[in-house]
């Protein structure tokens, strides 16, 4: 498993900072940005996450019309993303037109299908979808594995079963607390519920950059994988 830091903050300089801090530590991490820094800083945000040798999820939640989504995941692609996320209620049509038109290219970014938003209750999910958030989970990365995704996105709660179910997609696993006390996110998880239900992605933001010394915080969770993955 691998740690991925959300890239939350406001301004362009302070998350390429608090990359480089991370980075001058000897951290391996991977990164995950979302639209309001790509609106803000555009390709160049990109550019300088490459160039630091860091993996990119750009985490855009793709939910339009096929064509439009294939346009932006191929831009998204050429921009240097390694990984691009999608709605799974966008539908196989979709998604598949996706994946197609990044073949196409031959651009190499997985796609990552999202299921249902970790920020969603239970209740709400079976507004939305009429259905408990369980069984809409497990129904959206069906449809995702049929229509090609690379991977799925969805909490660590869910991970261990859609695991045996499709073990060779790639979990994604946003909402990584400290401790399962919800806030935005309802579906929090600790990186030991994530490590043992077989996520490949633990995504942490929130606990690093508001804990007042994020390097220290990070290497928290660092030392917190080391020790789970030589069994201690």
């Amino acid at each position: 498993m691998k740690l991925a830091i959300a890239l939350d903050l406001k301004e362009t300089k302070d998350n390429v900072d608090l990359t480089g801090i991370l980075i001058g530590a000897g951290l391996d991490f991977s990164v995950k940005i979302g639209p309001h820094i790509l609106y803000k800083s555009g390709k160049s945000i990109i550019d300088i996450l490459n160039k630091r040798n860091l993996e990119v999820c750009a985490d855009v939640k793709l939910y339009d019309i096929p064509t439009a989504m294939a346009r932006t995941a191929v831009l998204l692609a050429e921009a240097g993303a390694s990984m691009i996320t999608i709605h799974a209620s966008c539908g196989e049509a979709g998604m598949v037109e996706v994946a197609q038109a990044l073949d196409k290219r031959r651009l190499k970014a997985k796609l990552l299908a999202v299921t249902v938003l970790t920020s969603l209750t239970n209740s709400e999910c079976y507004t939305v979808y009429g259905s408990e958030t369980s069984d809409q989970v497990e129904s959206l990365a069906a449809l995702a594995v049929k229509s090609g995704m690379d991977g799925i996105v969805c909490s660590a709660h869910e991970c261990g079963t859609l695991k045996t179910l499709a073990p060779d997609m790639i979990f994604y696993v946003p909402g990584i607390r400290d401790n399962e006390e919800a806030d935005e996110h309802h579906r929090v998880a600790s990186l030991e519920l994530a490590f043992k239900n077989g996520a490949d992605y633990a995504v942490i933001g929130r606990p690093i950059y508001t804990s007042g010394d994020p390097l220290g915080k990070a290497l928290q969770f660092r030392n917190k994988l080391n020790v789970l993955q030589v069994g201690g």
